[in-house]
């Protein structure tokens, strides 16, 4: 139920138009239920924006978190990017604290 709550935040955040296709890991193929997508794209309509959001049956090699596609286009937004950005800002303030 987490996990779902961190997608969903994700995607909401991350969406500009509501007709993008969401991809997903093949790890995370049986953790999405069906109605997922639908729920999203309530909430999108709700915010006025389109609510045409598909999960592509094709998967992609990502541990976690999604890849949202509108035409070539790709948003990257996988548990691994997520957590590399996190490191790299977390590193260069741990430097300035050790080294200014």
């Amino acid at each position: 139920k987490d996990y779902h709550n961190f997608i969903k935040k994700l995607i909401l955040d991350n969406i500009e138009i509501g007709d993008e296709t969401i991809f997903i890991g093949s790890l995370n193929k049986n953790k999405i239920p069906k109605d997922f997508i639908e729920d999203i794209n309530k909430e999108l309509e709700a915010k006025d924006k389109k609510g045409e959001l598909k999960l592509s049956t094709s998967y992609l090699p990502i541990k976690g978190g999604v890849i949202i596609g509108s035409g070539k286009i790709r948003k990257n937004i996988s548990l691994e990017l997520l957590l590399k950005n996190v490191r790299e800002e977390s590193e260069m303030q741990i430097s300035k604290i050790l080294f200014d």
